[in-house]
Parts: structure tokens; sequence; C-alpha cells
């Protein structure tokens, strides 16, 4: 019947399959796919604001920051010939939690006003104001044009200008 070559071929065999079964077995236990989902919520906020330091003289006007910071008004000053200018020095506050990049400042002004200064003086530059340091300080210079040929007629007028940040969100590199 059976003779002792093929018992020990029908063993081993019996082994090298009982092992090949245990590994692939176990390879499938070991073997899957882990899939991890979560949600972020990204709460910082970007706010800049204005404030008011003070005119370079002393005894210059005063300015008053609107509440929410994002106008500033400077009332009661004197220009009293074309050429005269009064120079503010200003704030730009990071009232944000993450850097904002200003990317441009829009103003207006009624004639015959002439508005400039480090304020003024981003073209093809931008100003920035990074979290955590929270500030950059600017000059804005507000002259009556030199150039004015109707100075004349402007004397005893009043005139306005407005000033408003454009900015955007800054990703360090």
């Amino acid at each position: 019947m059976f003779n002792l070559k093929n018992k020990k071929l029908i063993t081993v065999t019996s082994f090298i399959l009982a092992l090949v079964l245990t590994a692939g077995v176990a390879y499938a236990a070991l073997t899957g796919v882990l899939t991890v989902e979560g949600n972020v919520n990204l709460d910082g906020n970007l706010a800049l604001t204005w404030e008011y330091i003070g005119q370079v003289e002393p005894d210059g006007p005063g300015g008053v920051v609107s509440v929410d910071g994002q106008t500033l008004t400077i009332n009661d000053f004197d220009l009293n010939q074309p050429g005269d200018y009064v120079e503010f020095d200003l704030l730009i506050l990071n009232d944000g939690s993450v850097d904002a990049i200003i990317t441009g400042i829009t103003y207006t002004a009624t004639a015959p006003l002439v508005l400039g200064g480090d304020i003024m003086d981003i073209v093809g530059d931008v100003i920035t104001v990074e979290w955590p340091d929270f500030e950059n300080y600017v000059t804005l210079v507000v002259m009556w044009d030199p150039a004015d040929e109707y100075a004349n007629v402007n004397v005893g007028k009043d005139t306005t200008f407005s000033i408003s940040l454009e900015y955007n969100g800054y990703l360090a590199p």
C-alpha cells in the first residue's frame, strides 16, 4: 500500500500547503486600507484698521477713527496758500489673526488737494502688515496743489479727501 517514500512526500506536501495557507491567511488579515476622514475649521480673520497718531507738527488737528476702524476723519486744518502741506502720522493695525498684504490704496481728493507721502507710494510694491507684529507706520501728506491756477477762486473753500485700504490674505512661503 503506502510505502515510506509516499508517506514522507504526503507529509512534506501537507506541511508546505499548510504553511502557504497560513501565510495567505496572515497576509489577508494584515493587509487593508485605512481611511481617515475629518473636518477642519479655518477660523482666521483678516482685518486691517487705521489708527491716528497725530500731525507731525505739534498742536495739529485731531483725527477720529470710526468704530469699525475703516474710516479715518481728520478735521479742521488750514492750508493758507498753494504749496502748503500738512503731514500726518498714521498706523495701519492688523487686528486679524493672519498676515495681510495691502495691494492698493484708494484715495479721492477734491481739487485743488494733492495727497502723497509714504502711504501713497506703493505702486509696484505692497505693504505687508504681518501677524503677530500687528502694525505698519505710514505718513500721509495733504497739500494744496502748488500748480493751482485758480487759487484766487479756491481761497476760503473747504475740500475733502478719503483714503481706503485694499487688502488680501497673505501666505508666507
